[in-house]
């Protein structure tokens, strides 16, 4: 008799299989290179310091500022997130070594599993690096100036350490974080500074967040060329909106302004499960406050993506029927064939979409 499987059904099984579908797959391997973790310790509430050492860093290429894709196994299933390095190229080439400050994710699966369970002596994977947030290759001689919040400062403390020496005097930092824990990142910016890096670090338990009289105390009338941001989108939002409306006042050239984001805002309240259909034959069952990526992945499908942050859309998917809400551009997408980023949009209905998967 031929059995037929409710969607539930069909998920779990895709659970159990993705493990196996992944060993067998001659790809998997020849893309990641295996990594054991040599320190992993939670700072405080919000950050994991994690240190790696790669094996077969051939399989790796870097540039200071981008991101690496991590790959866990957790209870049975393989999940990928990207996260950005703080440390350089030159740690990775010659001591083979990739060091992150993550920020825990509240109820985040993976965050959640490697404060509290991944330790020293652990194996997971890592893929090449990706992301464009680099140093731009037309940035100018003149003063850059690199902002951060929190967890914001891995990717600008890649890009600092691998500056030259004599190339630090010229440019500015500023890390807004909570509390005055000493953490890694600090002993590296104070040796930063102590190599002439002007740096201004700033509680925000005890000062305001950003603010134009920061920036006034931190840059007087000097002119900024190009500005590095890296923290929420709000942050990065009123940091551009200060930086423009302070050249305009002084009547010098807006500054060049390069951002990142990695924190995608939740959605409160709605708990409410909807159906994806999958390339017109695959289910998955999303959940209202959780992106359609993660809804995807937690019923097996291999879409592609790369920052999970909204910013490089590689995990454009074609939306068919349905209603989607992008959190960052708080835009609603009901239209058959629209493009949709599935890291940043949530489901508001049942859904059709067709995505690409990876080839594992």
């Amino acid at each position: 008799m031929l059995r037929t499987f409710s969607p539930k059904q069909t998920e779990q099984l895709a659970h159990y299989l993705t493990p196996i579908r992944q060993l067998l797959s001659p790809n998997y391997k020849r893309k990641l290179a295996p990594a054991k973790v040599l320190f992993c310790e939670t700072l405080d509430d919000e950050c994991i310091s994690l240190r790696l050492k790669v094996s077969h860093i051939e399989k790796l290429a870097f540039k200071p500022g981008q991101h690496f894709q991590l790959s866990f196994e957790i209870n049975g299933r393989f999940l990928t997130r990207t996260f950005s390095a703080a440390s350089t190229p030159k740690d990775l080439y010659e001591n083979k070594v990739v060091e992150f400050y993550i920020k825990k994710i509240p109820d985040g699966t993976v965050t959640s599993f490697i404060a509290d369970e991944l330790k020293a002596g652990d194996m997971i994977n890592i893929a090449k690096a990706q992301g464009s947030f680099v140093i731009s290759d037309n940035s100018s001689s003149a003063m850059q100036l690199f902002l951060a919040a929190g967890s914001g400062i891995s990717p600008i403390l890649s890009m600092l350490k691998s500056l030259p020496r004599e190339e630090l005097t010229k440019h500015k930092a500023i890390w807004y974080r909570r509390g005055n824990v000493q953490s890694p990142a600090t002993k590296s910016l104070r040796l930063l500074a102590e190599n002439g890096l002007d740096l201004k670090i700033i509680d925000t338990e005890i000062n305001n967040r950003i603010s134009d009289k920061h920036l006034e105390h931190a840059l007087s009338e000097k002119s900024v060329s190009d500005a590095y941001i890296c923290g929420p989108i709000g942050f990065i939002q009123t940091a551009g909106n200060l930086l423009q409306q302070r050249a305009k006042k002084l009547n010098q050239t807006l500054p060049s302004i390069y951002s990142e984001t990695f924190v995608i805002p939740k959605i409160s309240g709605s708990t409410s499960e909807h159906t994806i259909t999958v390339n017109k034959n695959a289910t998955a069952t999303s959940i209202g406050n959780e992106p359609i990526l993660d809804s995807l992945e937690s019923a097996g499908h291999k879409p592609v993506f790369g920052c999970r942050a909204g910013a490089c859309h590689q995990c454009s998917a074609t939306l068919l029927s349905g209603s989607v809400k992008n959190v960052l551009t708080d835009q609603t997408h009901r239209e058959h064939g629209e493009k949709i980023q599935i890291c940043c949009s949530f489901a508001e209905s049942d859904l059709e979409i067709e995505i690409q998967e990876r080839v594992e």
